[in-house]
């Protein structure tokens, strides 16, 4: 996929970032997940984002439909592109790499994986397994990792991936993280200019440190799960979205907003 070059609004202070995460979107308008309208909950985040922010971007972090068929894709689509927005997708446990691709790159969205601005560098990487829940990066997007940290320099660099790959104390959802994080980190480690590394599949707030890079898990736009019990029931937190600002020097400001 050619390189994409980004031209930032806010000139050059930071990068302004929105994370949407996990929108579970379905060709049937009658289907519902977890009892939920997810094409209703997606608008509205998109609406909101349309009338409260100015991002430069917006990335959107796997789980994009729930079933995988093109229609479900171009359903998302219609939603999407009621933004004025770039969207940026990568793909989740419920997607396919390779409709998204032939799918997704029209419009204000894109499945591109390296986005370069004037301060920060930005990798999406494809953590997805054939019928798994569970994450895993190929020996070949290990490598296209560490080329492009290589290319990066001193610059700051954001990672960004469906699959959290540090356990987020949760029993159920732990069993279905990054079941290589030992190769991930092993890439990441050599490279400080890593500040951050954005994840969703959690459906969840989730933030910590280590070594000095921020992982930062988002809510979804559609459920939030309850982490602590043994099962994928839902907590009583309406849809979510994160928002980064980028800056200059390498550090990050994150906010997460909770929808009405």
């Amino acid at each position: 996929m050619p390189e994409k070059k980004l031209v930032t609004q806010s000139e050059t202070d930071f990068l302004d970032v929105i994370q949407i995460s996990d929108p579970h979107i379905d060709a049937d308008c009658e289907a519902r997940f977890v009892n939920v309208d997810t094409a209703m909950t997606l608008a509205n985040v998109i609406d909101e984002i349309n009338h409260n922010e100015a991002p430069d971007l917006v990335l959107l972090t796997g789980d994009l439909v729930n079933k995988v068929s093109k229609p479900s894709y171009r359903r998302l689509l219609q939603i999407l592109h009621t933004s004025p927005y770039s969207i940026y997708c990568l793909p989740g446990n419920h997607d396919e790499p390779q409709i998204m691709e032939s799918e997704l790159n029209t419009g204000n969205t894109s499945t591109k994986k390296v986005l370069y601005s004037q301060h920060w560098d930005l990798v999406l990487l494809d953590s997805v397994v054939a019928n798994s829940q569970s994450g895993y990066l190929s020996s070949r997007e290990l490598e296209f990792l560490e080329q492009q940290l290589v290319r990066t320099g001193d610059k700051p660099v954001l990672v960004a991936l469906h699959h959290h790959p540090l356990p987020v104390n949760s029993s159920w959802m732990d069993r279905m993280m990054l079941d290589n994080p030992e190769d991930f980190f092993k890439v990441l480690d050599r490279f400080p200019q890593v500040r951050a590394v954005l994840c969703g599949h959690i459906h969840n707030a989730f933030s910590l440190k280590r070594r000095g890079t921020l992982l930062l898990g988002c809510p979804s736009t559609c459920v939030q799960f309850n982490l602590e019990q043994e099962s994928t029931k839902i907590i009583d937190k309406p849809p979510a979205y994160r928002r980064l600002k980028l800056c200059k020097n390498g550090e990050i400001e994150s906010i997460i907003r909770w929808l009405e």
